[in-house]
């Protein structure tokens, strides 16, 4: 069986913790049930309940599909790991109208080695003549 190695941060109160909560009490169900069913000890479903870790990753998609979406995975997040996902930006495709080089220009080509056609636009690198 695996066992929770998440810990947790400071003693708030994490949103799908009291909601596990809420579905073990409303299901009465045992903690060595849950357990089972997700594959951990009681031992590690006890800690989650008193903050003392938080599932994993698998464990918390395993915790999503028991409850049938109840706990949606994500709940399980901090609010710094919160704060670092909302961080990150998509990445976009370069717009070819806000090119600002010549690239009509057949023999423009990039130095990334995977571009080795015609200038695709939106790059800062400079545009040379392919090796060879």
């Amino acid at each position: 069986m695996a066992i929770a190695i998440t810990r947790v941060m400071g003693s708030r109160m994490v949103p799908a913790r009291q909601l596990l909560q809420d579905f073990i009490k409303r299901n009465a169900l045992t903690l060595t049930s849950v357990g089972h069913e997700l594959g951990v000890t009681y031992v590690a479903v006890r800690n989650w309940l008193i903050g003392h870790t938080r599932p994993n990753a698998e464990q918390r998609v395993k915790i999503a599909m028991f409850t049938d979406g109840a706990i949606p995975a994500h709940l399980w997040r901090t609010s710094s790991e919160q704060v670092e996902i909302d961080a990150i930006k998509p990445f976009r495709t370069p717009n070819p109208a806000a090119c600002i080089r010549d690239c009509s220009q057949p023999k423009h080509y990039h130095e990334r080695p995977f571009e080795t056609t015609t200038d695709k636009c939106g790059f800062d690198t400079p545009l040379t003549e392919p090796q060879g």
